[in-house]
């Protein structure tokens, strides 16, 4: 130990290794599991939300659970034309593309909008979307929470399955409650300095 850390008040170390603790990234364990996602799918610009399952056709996003194992979200005609499905999973994103038809089929352009998308138990931001595999798309955006996926028309022969995998990269935060931890075991570690500072004098 040099000079200088010897002069450093008792309980200096353990105060810089809370605040970073505090300042540090979040790594805490959440996920997508249990959350509620608002899902839009547009075809070629049109108003219509293809994953509304009335007729006609709504224009609102669809709330859907995520749950694993399970599909959140499908075109509204499944099994008798262009096919789309969008599974979640914790931190992940499955877009299933299939034509059921007995000869080829080429959809129109389409735009895929994920929103208000949280993590149970810990609240966090979205940094990062990866297109991790399978067809990439034309155009991948993302806010704090949101996600906006577009694919350029896609030809599909008969019976045809394509598959694009996403990766959703986070930063969670600390609840209020793991703050007010760290402020306490801040605040001892300063009052354990300052009555050692006094026992001294």
């Amino acid at each position: 130990m040099n000079r200088f850390t010897k002069r450093l008040p008792q309980g200096f170390f353990a105060l810089l290794a809370v605040a970073a603790m505090s300042f540090a990234p979040w790594q805490a364990h959440a996920s997508l599991i249990g959350d509620t996602i608002e899902g839009t799918l547009h075809l070629n610009g049109f108003p219509q939300n293809y994953f509304d399952t009335t007729t006609p056709l709504g224009v609102a996003p669809v709330n859907a659970v995520v749950t694993d194992p399970g599909v959140e979200f499908t075109s509204f005609q499944p099994g008798t034309v262009f096919n789309i499905s969008a599974d979640f999973d914790s931190d992940e994103l499955w877009l299933t593309f299939q034509n059921p038809l007995a000869g080829s089929f080429t959809s129109l352009p389409m735009n895929f909008w994920f929103e208000d998308l949280d993590w149970v138990p810990n609240p966090g931001i979205i940094v990062g979307l990866v297109n991790t595999g399978g067809l990439a798309p034309s155009s991948l955006n993302h806010t704090a929470d949101d996600i906006h996926i577009s694919f350029d028309p896609l030809l599909l022969t008969a019976g045809q399955t394509v598959m694009s995998h996403f990766e959703i990269i986070t930063i969670h935060v600390p609840e209020p409650s793991t703050y007010l931890m760290l402020g306490t075991m801040a605040g001892f570690a300063i009052l354990v300095a300052h009555r050692r500072k006094k026992v001294r004098a």
